[in-house]
């Protein structure tokens, strides 16, 4: 499993437009925790591995991990109007979502790491105060371990 620090690391030194950017287990965590708007939280999420190559004596296996990013907006005052506010809404995620993704979009920190893809983004929540939405984003690395004795 790799570790996501130098990702929260970039998010905090190049995302400007957030007041807090943070690491949290799941959903649920980053709601409770989130004190000030805009903030943006890192959540683990998946983790796929490609089936064992044949070496002998090397376990080889490409493995994915993927991460949420799950952006909390304040959208108190608002425009009414659902075209109006949709619009206003929309530019303003794209604010975000543009410094983000130039932050980490294609980005790497380390050669054995592919670099950060996008791979989907969806709208968590919209009420009258704020809105959340999460994007999920990749990486893949090849895991090798030498094994002198498979049967110990």
């Amino acid at each position: 499993m790799l570790s996501f620090a130098p990702v929260l690391e970039r998010l905090q030194s190049q995302c400007s437009l957030f007041k807090d950017i943070g690491f949290a287990v799941n959903q649920a965590e980053a709601i409770e925790d989130t004190k000030r708007m805009p903030a943006l939280y890192l959540l683990p999420a998946t983790l796929r591995a490609t089936p064992q190559r044949a070496s002998t004596g090397i376990h080889i296996q490409l493995v994915t991990e993927q991460f949420d990013l799950v952006y909390f907006l304040n959208v108190t005052g608002a425009i009414k109007g659902t075209a109006a506010r949709a619009k206003k809404q929309e530019d303003e995620t794209q604010r975000y979502t543009e410094q983000v993704w130039s932050a980490i979009v294609g980005w790497t920190w380390s050669p054995t790491i592919t670099p950060i893809s996008v791979v989907s983004g969806q709208l968590v929540l919209l009420d009258s105060t704020r809105m959340i939405f999460s994007e999920r984003f990749e990486v893949s690395s090849e895991y090798r371990v030498e094994r002198s004795n498979l049967y110990s």
